[in-house]
């Protein structure tokens, strides 16, 4: 070590004893114990990734038009391939227009510095993505964390600002939160922001391909929401995510941000992968059918084992933990029996907890397999239940 790199070495040394670090983890299948690595992190909830017909409609963009993007959108020949999947899912999500990028973060890093200036009031629900706040945060001083998915919190703030124009009003919120596994009460934020002349930016990536009209996310087809940020790399088991919104909001941005209008178009794979995925989605009954099922067979099973989780009726399911310690202790437990869960970071003031995302190609051998390695966690590793009920919401 050099005393270049002095503090920040010392602050690693720091983090790492208080074992709050984030680290990029290669997972190297070796030997699972289970014949194979199960993973309850998954991004993919449908099985999209795997489907034929998605990968071979990525190797047709590819054969068609290349391995890459070579100009921004005005100059690249398949820029008219995503133009009209991008009408296909304006169309799908009832806006008149959406726009493609390559994951929800440079959405928020585009749209949201455009929107937000100083004098803008942010109504931001507390547990919302940290990112969001951390981006938010530099642009006004005017933040309100209102309480989670608490409509009438959103009201009385709103209710003192009502001076303002509409344009310095922006309610954010998720429509279905990763920290908690809740589903937003999204009909009711509409009828709030349209009472009080507010904007409304809903998140809407987790719940691409599994909720909503023909399962295009649970803000889709709902009037009222001026901006909708969907994924296809969170649940539609490719890559790329999406902004829905108004015309005129569209002109607005394009005018306002020049880096916007210089994107880049998709790469032609990726393109291929989306336009694959827009059309099998509708159809995917089944495969949410099976889901809905199995998220069921899993609460039963943690109510029934006593372990503490989100009230929630989503795929995500938390499990909460008294410490960050007791978290971290069950998580490597389960490592070393090859399953992995997603783990959360304690920021706003939520319980630490293992995200269970489930998909509809888990086995119901695989998730009992999970709930036995839970319990077994648990009782191996010396962690208590914690004192507070089941379905507990911090």
């Amino acid at each position: 070590m050099t005393d270049k790199y002095a503090y920040f070495e010392d602050r690693l040394s720091k983090t790492l004893e208080q074992r709050r670090v984030n680290q990029l983890h290669c997972i190297v299948q070796n030997k699972p114990i289970h014949g194979a690595s199960l993973d309850f992190a998954t991004q993919d909830i449908l099985g999209l990734s795997a489907h034929d017909f998605v990968k071979k409609q990525a190797i047709k963009a590819v054969l068609q038009w290349g391995a890459g993007s070579l100009a921004h959108r005005h100059l690249s020949s398949h820029a008219t391939f995503q133009r009209k999947i991008e009408d296909m899912l304006a169309k799908e999500l009832g806006h008149e227009n959406t726009l493609l990028f390559s994951g929800t973060l440079q959405i928020h890093n585009t749209i949201l510095p455009t929107l937000v200036t100083p004098r803008t009031v942010v109504y931001i629900d507390r547990f919302a993505s940290p990112s969001l706040f951390q981006l938010i945060r530099p642009l006004t001083r005017n933040i309100v964390r209102f309480e989670h998915n608490a409509v009438g919190d959103v009201q009385r703030h709103l209710e003192s600002h009502s001076a303002l124009p509409t344009h310095q009003k922006l309610i954010v919120t998720e429509s279905l939160f990763t920290q908690t596994g809740m589903y937003a009460p999204l009909n009711d934020f509409i009828e709030v922001a349209e009472k009080h002349s507010s904007l409304l930016y809903v998140d809407d990536s987790n719940t691409m391909g599994i909720n909503g009209s023909n399962g295009f996310g649970y803000a889709s087809q709902k009037k009222g929401i001026d901006f909708v940020v969907g994924s296809f790399g969170r649940t539609g088991g490719c890559y790329g995510a999406f902004l829905a919104l108004p015309s005129c909001m569209r002109d607005f941005l394009l005018t306002a941000n020049a880096s916007l209008a210089a994107t880049s178009p998709l790469p032609p794979a990726v393109l291929g992968a989306i336009h694959a995925s827009v059309q099998l989605i509708p159809d995917m009954h089944y495969e949410r059918t099976q889901l809905k099922e199995k998220i069921r067979h899993v609460r039963k099973a943690l109510d029934t084992l006593g372990i503490p989780h989100g009230d929630t009726h989503s795929h995500i399911i938390p499990l909460f933990f008294s410490s960050d310690d007791e978290k971290k202790t069950v998580a490597e437990y389960l490592e070393n029996e090859s399953i992995f869960l997603q783990q959360s970071q304690k920021e706003g003031g939520y319980k630490p907890s293992l995200r269970i995302r489930l998909a509809s190609t888990h086995s119901t051998q695989t998730l009992d397999t999970l709930l036995s390695s839970l319990k077994k966690a648990l009782s191996e590793v010396g962690v208590q239940p914690p004192s507070y009920a089941t379905s507990y919401i911090p």
